[in-house]
């Protein structure tokens, strides 16, 4: 399905769905923008390892580090680079009676 970029299949009984799960990135890769960007800008995104109870890990906010992209072709390139796709998984579920082409 995938290498024919199909998303979906027809059947009358089965919903057949290619599910592209979001992305993960490489925080190491990720790092190199703490290079190339203000500390102001970076903590909207990234939060560095702190102790609460635990040992808390640091972590990125996707949604905001992608923005950072408008800060040049070098940023936006540590951010390309940093992406793991996510595996696609298929999807089949029965389809409710009545939606059946039967």
């Amino acid at each position: 399905m995938e290498a024919e970029g199909m998303t979906s299949l027809i059947d009358d009984f089965f919903t057949c769905e290619l599910v592209s799960p979001s992305p993960k990135y490489d925080y190491g890769v990720l790092a190199g923008l703490k290079e190339l960007l203000p500390d102001d800008i970076i903590s909207l995104a990234y939060t560095p390892e702190h102790a609460e109870i635990t040992q808390i890990a640091a972590k990125w906010d996707a949604r905001k580090f992608k923005t950072f992209a408008k800060y040049g072709s070098e940023v936006a390139a540590i951010i390309e680079k940093a992406i793991i796709p996510g595996r696609p998984y298929l999807r089949i579920q029965l389809k409710e009676k009545g939606t059946c082409r039967e």
